[in-house]
């Protein structure tokens, strides 16, 4: 709407301006007779003499000033446009290649990482092969660099339970800017979508630690929570989390400690978290380190149980309580459930109209267009 609204503007102007400019030539002439003398009295009165040859030669003039001011700021936004996804893609330090787009002998990379400060090489190839019986043009990296450079995140859950938000989880994943290995952890068999790269269904105990021993992050955007486990499963294994502020998450997620706790339905905001450990090294690995600390602090099988047994002797010894106050607070609490239920389903189509209006303007679509085209 603001692209049409200038372009109306400035049609407008160029149409209204044979009317309005008379008496704005009328005193421009009395100015430029005292600043210029006899030259600038003749300049008025050629101006005055036909409005609209002169407001045709000025908006020809401002057209094109306008038309080059916007290609000069289409220019440097798609510039800077680039810059920035380029930043906030490549996580290396340093990249390199030979001058003329030629390989090198792999040596290089083997000499490079026994340099003094370097903590981690990847080593890529890229050529021209034929694959599926058609010539195209394929690339290799090195796996032992792919737990490092490339970032693992687990999703836990079945996509079936919608309060799982397992579906939210994988869009989150598709919309970060950072390479990451995507590991989809399912209680039940299902189909490995796109976007996904390992899928593993119906894991052990054991199968399942294993898993999560060889990841950097558990995702969980859970919406209720009856035992909140996996996240702690996770800690044990050096694996920080990031999560909902879901029902047990309080038990012991520490937010910037031993995980990230990102806002309900907040999309954007989980890839960016995401993108930031993806990043952030440092802060990965201080969370990683948090995470093992709160494990190692965690009661065992035993403690927990006479924990529990203690728990149910005190309740066991205390007075029943009113059963209509409980009812009270039952009932109230289901209500509340309700009305957030319907609030969130008034969001969600709230949200669509709103997005359905944006796509179907031209500027829109156009950005869209432009923003795709950068991405390439």
């Amino acid at each position: 709407m603001t692209v049409v609204g200038a372009v109306a503007v400035l049609l407008g102007t160029s149409l209204a301006s044979p009317a309005f400019g008379r008496p704005l030539l009328t005193a421009s002439q009395a100015v430029f007779r005292r600043v210029f003398g006899a030259v600038g009295a003749l300049a008025g009165e050629n101006a005055r003499r036909n409005p609209r040859r002169t407001a045709a030669t000025a908006s020809a003039l401002m057209i094109g000033l306008s038309l080059a001011c916007a290609v000069a700021i289409l220019g440097a936004s798609g510039k800077e446009s680039a810059a920035v996804a380029i930043d906030e893609t490549f996580s290396g330090d340093y990249v390199v290649g030979s001058g003329t787009g030629q390989t090198f002998s792999p040596d290089v990379a083997r000499k490079m990482s026994q340099v003094e400060g370097v903590t981690q090489v990847m080593r890529q190839r890229y050529g021209v092969g034929t694959f599926n019986g058609k010539q195209q043009f394929l690339g290799a990296i090195d796996p032992d660099g792919l737990g490092s450079i490339v970032k693992v995140d687990v999703v836990e859950g079945s996509i079936e339970y919608v309060q799982k938000g397992v579906a939210d989880a994988l869009r989150a994943t598709s919309m970060m800017s950072e390479p990451a290995h995507v590991t989809w952890v399912s209680p039940h068999p299902v189909t490995r979508p796109d976007g996904v790269d390992e899928l593993h269904c119906a894991l052990s105990h054991r199968e399942f630690a294993d898993v999560l021993s060889k990841s950097h992050v558990l995702l969980k955007l859970s919406r209720a929570e009856g035992m909140y486990g996996p996240p702690l499963e996770g800690f044990h294994r050096g694996c920080t989390v990031v999560t909902t502020p879901v029902t047990g998450h309080d038990e012991y997620v520490r937010h910037r400690e031993n995980g990230l706790v990102t806002g309900w339905d907040d999309l954007h905001g989980t890839a960016r978290a995401l993108d930031l450990l993806a990043r952030d090294r440092d802060l990965l690995d201080d969370l990683r380190r948090g995470a093992l600390q709160t494990a190692s602090e965690w009661p065992g099988w035993p403690e927990a149980a006479g924990r529990m047994a203690e728990t149910l002797q005190a309740i066991a010894a205390d007075p029943p309580p009113d059963g209509r106050g409980a009812g009270l607070r039952l009932a109230s609490d289901i209500q509340t459930a309700i009305d957030d239920v319907e609030f969130a389903s008034w969001r969600a189509e709230s949200a669509m109209d709103v997005y359905k209006d944006l796509r179907g303007q031209k500027a829109v679509r156009g950005a869209l267009k432009l923003r795709r085209m950068l991405k390439r």
